[in-house]
């Protein structure tokens, strides 16, 4: 199979910015960006849609010195190798463009990058694109596996990550007994005897309305 870019999500990121989320990382372009929020080394976490052998990692960011990228085959991202290593150079505020080769890998479903050092005390991160060759498709999303497991199922993390303090955003299999869920949300619910009276939405708007 031909090698292309990999359909990522980021799993976790060390430093929050809300002006400056994580998801700005595998955007397209260069313009927006994540930026990191702490002390060195920082860590990214993505996650693959489909299990792939990763050929290169392309990497656009701002005063980012030594990093490594390291992967993981498993289905939960906790025993990771490091794949390639490498130093930029002080571009002084200017973008940082880096392909990095990642040969003779296992078949990878998460790619971590560490940033061990940089020029400043803070760095940017301004887009992540992983290419390779699928080797195995996963089901819809939503969908759960022969195992009742979720694919690519979003939930929230909290806890502390490397470099910084704060809520990890993610994503997480979902695991169910019965193999099916059906999650069920009410356009409008009737408050509680103790409830003050407040305004509350229509009962006929959508509950993914913005504004």
């Amino acid at each position: 199979m031909p090698l292309k870019p990999v359909s990522t999500r980021v799993l976790m990121a060390s430093s929050l910015d809300e002006q400056h989320p994580e998801e700005r990382m595998i955007e397209h372009g260069d313009r927006s960006f994540w930026i990191s929020t702490g002390l060195f080394p920082q860590e990214i976490m993505l996650e693959l849609r489909s299990p792939s052998r990763v050929s290169t990692v392309k990497l656009s960011s701002t005063h980012i010195k030594a990093f490594q990228v390291e992967g993981c085959p498993d289905h939960s991202p906790i025993n990771f190798t490091v794949l390639c290593r490498g130093e930029l150079k002080d571009m002084r505020g200017q973008l940082q463009f880096q392909e990095l080769k990642c040969p003779d890998n296992e078949n990878t479903n998460f790619i971590k990058l560490v940033i061990l050092s940089g020029w400043c005390d803070f760095c940017t991160v301004h887009r992540i694109e992983v290419d390779g060759e699928m080797v195995d498709e996963v089901s819809p999303v939503g969908a759960l596996d022969s195992h009742g497991v979720s694919e690519f199922a979003p939930s929230a993390v909290e806890g502390q990550g490397a470099g910084g303090t704060g809520p990890l955003r993610g994503m997480n299999r979902a695991r169910t007994l019965s193999g099916a869920a059906d999650l069920r949300i009410p356009r409008s619910v009737l408050p509680n005897s103790d409830e003050p009276l407040a305004p509350r939405q229509r009962a006929d708007s959508s509950p993914w309305e913005k504004g």
